[in-house]
């Protein structure tokens, strides 16, 4: 499969969710402080992001999908220990102690 197939729609060189994201933030930003400062404000907030995705796109499109998919995953499985790590499937590959419920006869 060639990598057409799999990049992501890219406005500007990010990925179209994370742009439309960093508009939004941006707006938000430049309706909070009014005129000239608020455009001003909403660059300097916007910008050294903007240009940090780019980076990290660089070499992956689909890097801050990944991103995405960690801190939804493993960065919020503060016991991961206990349970046998974070996954993506939603239901579990194997039980890490055994099974639980009704015992095996």
């Amino acid at each position: 499969m060639h990598v057409a197939a799999t990049r992501p729609a890219l406005m500007w060189g990010l990925p179209l969710p994370l742009a439309l994201a960093l508009f939004v933030i941006g707006a938000e930003v430049q309706v909070v402080f009014k005129g000239l400062t608020g455009v001003a404000w909403a660059l300097a907030l916007v910008a050294p992001v903007w240009v940090a995705a780019r980076f990290l796109v660089a070499r992956d499109y689909n890097a801050v999908g990944v991103a995405v998919l960690w801190l939804n995953t493993s960065a919020r499985a503060l016991d991961s220990a206990d349970w046998g790590g974070a996954s993506v499937a939603p239901l579990p590959v194997g039980s890490a102690r055994g099974p639980r419920g009704m015992r095996h006869a």
